[in-house]
This record gives structure tokens, sequence and C-alpha cells, in this order.
């Protein structure tokens, strides 16, 4: 037999709990980027960020938030990675490090990295 008010307390607390990520996701800056390094996610913090509206980073090349210049390097990067993919911050030797990015306008902005690798359906 079901306790109602059991379901009843899970059902707010899951939706507080969506609600949350809801915030979170909006809140903080996020990519999620697939093997092929295609951009399929983007929260709208790092949309603004970049100089982008909401949503139109999603489906584009990584690449394009980083200098022409370190492209080619990245992506021997990106592919070494996920030989071992670890969740740690971008850089050498574990240290966080400061890489350049690339606004929609062309300006160079400074940013900082962590990488996560996560299941997405």
């Amino acid at each position: 037999m079901i306790n109602y008010n059991m379901d009843k307390n899970w059902l707010l607390y899951r939706i507080a709990e969506i609600d949350a990520l809801k915030l979170a996701w909006e809140t903080i800056m996020v990519l999620i980027v697939d093997k092929d390094q295609r951009i399929q996610r983007s929260t709208v913090e790092v949309n603004k960020f970049f100089g982008y509206v909401p949503g139109e980073l999603d489906g584009q090349q990584l690449s394009t938030l980083i200098p022409e210049e370190f492209r080619t390097r990245h992506a021997e990067h990106f592919q070494k990675y996920f030989e071992q993919p670890i969740d740690r911050t971008m850089g050498t030797d574990m240290q966080q490090a400061v890489f350049e990015g690339v606004k929609k306008s062309g300006e160079r902005i400074k940013v900082s990295i962590w990488l996560r690798v996560r299941a997405v359906d």
C-alpha cells in the first residue's frame, strides 16, 4: 500500500530538486560537447559570456570558441583526453590554467575550464 503523505513529500522534493537544477543550469557556464567536438547543449550564461543569444552555440563546433592558432593543437588534446578521461581542470599536471577563448565579436577573453565526462541521453 502507498502512503500518500510520503509520495506527496517525495513529489515536492523532486519538484524542488528539478527547479534547483533548472536554476543552476541557467546561472552557471556549462557546455556539453560530444566526441566530435560539437556543442550539444549550452547554458544561457555561457552563451551570454561569449556574446551569443541563448541556445545559439548548440550545434556549433567547439572550435568556434577557440582562437584559430590553437584549434589544431586543441583537437589533438581533445582526442587524447578521451583515451583516459578523468574529471580534472584543463591544463598541465592537473594545475588550473587560464586559456584564451573567442567571443562572437572576435574579442579574446580569458577562460579556465573543468573537464568532466558524463553519459548524456
